[in-house]
């Protein structure tokens, strides 16, 4: 890859929302008699995370010549006063450079190259509880807030990504409107202190979509972006990371919101119905296998270019054993099919499970700047979420999983 290269610049993928022929026609008809369509440029996001302990990164170049418009390194844990610590819970890092491998040396060489580099709070390590813990304590929120904006600014970071990743626990909705406003507030200290920063969220897996931040936090000005974990189904025991169309498929989905397709394509019907503003939302590709296996770990096993993609899940399976993989031609398929949606980009967990090769972000670079002909009109015929399963239906009680996946259902 050249590190000189400019960055490229695409024509903004325009979603047209409509059900039913009649809609088809009244919206060709207006296109033929109005004037021409013009279209603001933007750039369609590339996304990397990087878990900032795991590795001496100054030998991936692919972070270091605009591959991706933003990278974010993980994690800053904080507890329940506010406090936050700069490691993640597994693999502590000291923060100052020389013994950090992501540190300001890094974090400036990718920004001269385009990049922004945002640092992220949270992940799955941490319990929701801590987040309304610091909401519902002023002292506890004031202090969070100041300790985010005081490393943002020492390390000379672009921005912040609010990985409030605790689905589960038995939080409730009244808890995630309470951390909503949290995020609100964060976002707006955060681009005060630091003008021209920008704030992401990430938006949960598809069983846990409804605990995600709301459509007011994800639609508001403060928020640049929302990274939606599309990929994982939070299951080992359904092989592929998730089918991209599955249907007839059903799961339920949590707080008893109904049901909606089990697929990635499933959980972006389910985010357009809610209200999300599709636009400001980039979609997850994993660079590992089910296993959580490294794609680097199995990418000379076999010629994958020889095996097929599978047309549902747009992953291709192991030829040795039941893992799946995301490889070059996986990641084009999926990206194509983002764009289709209308996202704005699109995200991967996690860059160091490619290696220094950086054949995945090459191909992830090469899909996401394809110059694709805009076809008008567009149709993207989202449905609204799935009515109820048939009575000869119920919720699945095999186990942990169920039977159909997780939270799915089963014939009775």
């Amino acid at each position: 890859m050249d590190a000189s290269r400019a960055s490229p610049i695409k024509a903004a993928y325009v979603p047209i929302f409509m059900k039913g022929t009649s809609g088809f026609l009244s919206l060709l008809s207006i296109l033929l008699l109005a004037a021409p369509v013009s279209f603001s440029h933007a750039e369609f996001a590339r996304v990397g995370y990087i878990n900032s302990a795991s590795s001496a990164w100054e030998n991936y170049t692919q972070l270091f010549d605009h591959t991706y418009t933003h990278i974010i390194t993980t994690f800053l844990i904080p507890d329940g006063t506010g406090a936050i610590d700069p490691y993640d819970a597994a693999k502590p890092v000291v923060v100052e450079e020389g013994d950090n491998p992501f540190g300001i040396v890094l974090i400036n060489r990718a920004q001269a190259q385009g990049s922004k580099v945002l640092v992220s709070i949270g992940g799955s390590t941490v319990s929701y509880k801590v987040y309304t813990d610091i909401a519902s304590d002023p002292n506890a929120k004031a202090n969070f807030i100041a300790n985010v904006i005081d490393f943002v600014s020492t390390y000379d970071y672009d921005g912040v990504d609010a990985n409030f990743e605790g689905w589960g626990g038995g939080k409730k909705a009244a808890d995630r409107d309470i951390v909503d406003q949290l995020i609100l507030d964060l976002a707006q200290n955060v681009k005060d202190a630091c003008p021209g920063a920008l704030f992401t969220v990430t938006l949960a897996p598809l069983y846990y979509l409804p605990a995600s931040p709301s459509a007011t936090v994800v639609n508001s000005d403060l928020i640049d972006m929302a990274h939606h974990m599309s990929y994982d189904f939070m299951s080992q025991k359904y092989p592929p990371n998730g089918p991209f169309r599955m249907p007839g498929s059903v799961l339920w989905l949590a707080w008893d919101e109904g049901t909606v397709e089990r697929s990635v394509w499933g959980a972006f019907s389910y985010l357009y119905a809610k209200g999300y503003n599709l636009s400001k939302i980039t979609g997850g590709i994993p660079f590992y296998l089910t296993d959580h296996s490294s794609w680097d770990s199995v990418r000379n096993d076999t010629d994958w270019s020889l095996v097929s993609l599978h047309a549902s899940y747009l992953e291709k399976q192991h030829p040795a054993d039941s893992r799946w993989v995301n490889d070059p031609e996986a990641i084009e398929a999926k990206i194509a099919e983002y764009k289709k949606i209308g996202l704005s980009g699109v995200m991967e967990w996690q860059v160091g499970k490619e290696g220094t090769t950086g054949d995945l972000s090459q191909a992830l670079y090469d899909a996401a700047t394809k110059q694709d002909p805009l076809v008008m009109p567009l149709t993207i015929n989202f449905m609204p979420p799935l009515a109820d399963c048939p009575g000869s239906y119920r919720r699945d009680s095999g186990g942990a999983y169920g039977l159909r996946g997780d939270y799915g259902w089963q014939s009775h």
